[in-house]
């Protein structure tokens, strides 16, 4: 993409990857702006032998059009604003710290039962997608090094939504997404819920 920000993990934690944050801003194609890590991928993800060509991925959070894109703004005492970047970065670090993966369809609630992930919104918790608002090739990447890196999406989750994936499938909770015209991919804080 064209010009962006790198906002470096200075002191990761032992055992974990560095996961760097490129920010892209909104601007031609790219209609709103897009946090992809950047260092998830360099440890494997513990995957079932049947997915053994997805042990590498990085996430993409994509957020609203005027959500505030400088440290300075992330940094303030009601945390409005870097909470999604957090939450990124320990999705990143997830797979590596419980020796698991993420894929699609997989969700990450926020306790059991979920709560709300901040002050300022309802939303209570993850499902890892399939990016729907870049284009085709962006899902993976090939390396130099013959390391293929797949990208998936963050997406921003109601307890109900959660439990609605749980109990009918991902499928069914994106099929209720397009029939309510919900555009899921992107972190609305007060988006409309897909079960009514």
């Amino acid at each position: 993409g064209r010009d962006y920000l790198v906002y470096q993990d200075l002191i990761p934690f032992p055992g974990l990857p560095q996961v760097d944050l490129h920010v892209l801003p909104a601007g031609g194609e790219r209609a709103f702006p897009m946090i992809v890590t950047a260092g998830m991928s360099e440890i494997a993800m513990n995957v079932p032998e049947d997915l053994t060509d997805y042990r590498h991925a990085e996430l993409i959070l994509t957020l609203p059009d005027d959500w505030p894109l400088d440290q300075q703004a992330w940094v303030d005492d009601e945390d409005l604003h870097y909470w999604p970047i957090r939450w990124l970065k320990d999705l990143a670090c997830l797979p590596a710290q419980h020796e698991t993966f993420l894929a699609p369809g997989h969700t990450v609630p926020n306790g059991d039962p979920p709560e709300a992930l901040a002050a300022n919104t309802r939303l209570a918790g993850w499902m890892i997608g399939l990016p729907n608002l870049v284009p085709d090739e962006f899902f993976s990447l090939e390396l130099a090094n013959g390391r293929t890196v797949h990208f998936y999406s963050a997406v921003p989750l109601y307890p109900e939504e959660m439990q609605f994936k749980i109990d009918h499938g991902p499928p069914a909770l994106l099929e209720r997404f397009t029939e309510s015209r919900i555009l899921y991919d992107v972190l609305f804080l007060d988006r409309k819920s897909a079960i009514m």
